[in-house]
């Protein structure tokens, strides 16, 4: 499978095209996933024709401990990791959507994850959990947002004391 068909885009039993590494997703092959990212022609930035990323289909599955492993690879972007599928959910979104408290946990432990994204209807991380009714998810994005905030609010502070001292 490495090599050069580590890439190809083929027919999932799903009906639609993933790369090898989506078809793992799915199909929740963890050491296949592995293999994969670390194949040094493995192209981490395919995507399926509904905009599906690597990280989107571990939200969407629920497959939490395969989502550090794709989000710590060295070709992973803050662009891809934010990237929207065609339905306007990011691979934070779907998590909340979809109820996977873990994957929300370690999709938000990776540098660079939107906490203001919005779907292409202008909802919010806390409108798609309340619409879902993921009273746990909420709460927890409601905690964590507030640590986040008072974490860049301190970081400001920091700097501006230390522009003062110069």
């Amino acid at each position: 499978m490495m090599g050069g068909r580590v890439n190809m885009l083929r027919w999932s039993s799903l009906a639609w095209p993933s790369s090898h590494l989506h078809a793992a997703m799915i199909h929740t092959q963890h050491r296949e996933v592995r293999q994969l990212l670390l194949a040094k022609d493995f192209d981490i930035t395919t995507v399926t024709s509904d905009g599906y990323t690597a990280l989107h289909r571990a939200a969407s599955n629920g497959i939490a401990d395969a989502i550090p492993h794709i989000g710590n690879d060295r070709r992973m972007t803050s662009t891809l990791m934010n990237t929207k599928n065609r339905y306007g959910y990011t691979a934070l979104m779907l998590a909340v959507g979809k109820g996977h408290l873990d994957c929300v946990k370690e999709l938000i432990k990776l540098e660079g994850v939107d906490w203001d994204t919005k779907t292409h209807r202008g909802e919010s991380l806390e409108d798609v959990a309340k619409k879902c009714k993921s009273t746990s998810i909420l709460s927890f994005l409601n905690k964590k947002k507030v640590q986040h905030r008072c974490g860049e609010s301190q970081r400001g502070n920091n700097l501006a004391s230390t522009t003062t001292k110069i």
